[in-house]
């Protein structure tokens, strides 16, 4: 008898985890860096310390789900203005951009995310309808900084967002289903340009000022959805990554 209890907790435990799979609309991996290099194109741009999204979206996400997911995210505490083990607090995009420090944000779509292991296989199925995924995922780019726009006017009162250098965007590893698989890191190279206008120094998060009433809108560096990445991280400061559902 207590072998049949054990066999049927264990069959009710895989029928709750498989029902919890079931409701999931987007997965998203979080990890912190120094700085990192995009491909875009023929080109590598050269980012400061940034916070890298890698986001999937599984076959019932919709576009109205997607603002909760970019507010969620914005307030989670998932940056440090020090390095790793010297006691500073993580902070949030939002935070840190409410006290005016220069927040980067890039944006890797990754089909791949969606996939299930079946047995010794790896199941992609539940991915989205590559057209429907390509608009969620525009929609959720530019959702932070909408968004960061109207949290921060709304409670703050800081005054007008400062306006950053537009961002370039970058290709996209999609993984199956249509989507290239394939992942190569960049290696030096004298072509290899920085995120901002020539005339424009990067801000680094340390030196700037936390008692300017301006807030500063973070800058958004996406992929480009349905193309290959090329991407090399540096994270000195530990990557700190996270997974969220």
């Amino acid at each position: 008898m207590s072998e049949l209890i054990g066999e049927l907790k264990t069959r009710v435990a895989s029928l709750e985890a498989e029902l919890a799979r079931s409701k999931e609309q987007m997965r998203v991996v979080a990890q912190r860096c120094d700085g990192c290099q995009v491909g875009i194109g023929e080109e590598r741009v050269s980012v400061g310390r940034s916070l890298i999204l890698y986001v999937s979206f599984l076959k019932d996400m919709t576009e109205s789900q997607l603002p909760k997911a970019v507010r969620t995210l914005l307030q989670l505490p998932l940056l440090t203005l020090g390095q790793w083990g010297d006691g500073t607090a993580p902070c949030s995009v939002l935070d840190l951009a409410a006290k005016g420090h220069q927040v980067n944000l890039v944006i890797i779509p990754q089909a791949s995310l969606a996939c299930k292991v079946k047995g010794k296989c790896v199941s992609y199925r539940n991915q989205i309808d590559k057209d429907i995924g390509h608009q969620l995922y525009e929609c959720f780019c530019t959702l932070f900084t909408v968004l960061t726009t109207e949290l921060l006017h709304d409670k703050s009162k800081v005054g007008p967002a400062k306006r950053q250098p537009k961002m370039p965007t970058s290709p996209h590893e999609g993984g199956p289903s249509g989507y290239d698989t394939d992942q190569s890191s960049l290696s030096a190279d004298p072509h290899v340009r920085e995120a901002f206008p020539p005339s424009t120094d990067p801000p680094s998060l340390s030196s700037l000022s936390t008692t300017t009433t301006s807030y500063v809108l973070p800058n958004v560096v996406r992929g480009k959805f349905g193309e290959r990445q090329s991407i090399s991280i540096q994270a000195e400061c530990g990557p700190f990554s996270h997974i969220f559902t």
